[in-house]
């Protein structure tokens, strides 16, 4: 398991799009839900980069392929997302 990023503001998803893979996870760290900063709530799955914009698919509400950007931007979300590689060999 390799942590790719880990950033703060939905303005930095265009800059880190570039390291993220289908596949990778996304760990989301909602200050909103009472958590702690670096707890981890809720985690999605990378589904595909394109155009520096990164699609995910997740379960709490149905979600899929849908614009990370996008949702959370509308959604107002304030936290953390830490983006994680899992490598097998």
């Amino acid at each position: 398991m390799q942590l790719i990023s880990y950033i703060t503001s939905v303005a930095d998803i265009p800059k880190v799009a570039a390291y993220v893979k289908p596949g990778d996870v996304i760990a989301f760290n909602n200050l909103g839900e009472n958590i702690s900063k670096g707890e981890i709530n809720h985690v999605a799955i990378v589904t595909k980069v394109e155009n520096g914009e990164i699609f995910y698919s997740g379960h709490s509400t149905i979600r899929n392929n849908a614009s990370l950007e996008k949702v959370l931007t509308r959604d107002g979300y304030r936290g953390g997302l830490y983006f994680i590689h899992i490598k097998y060999e």
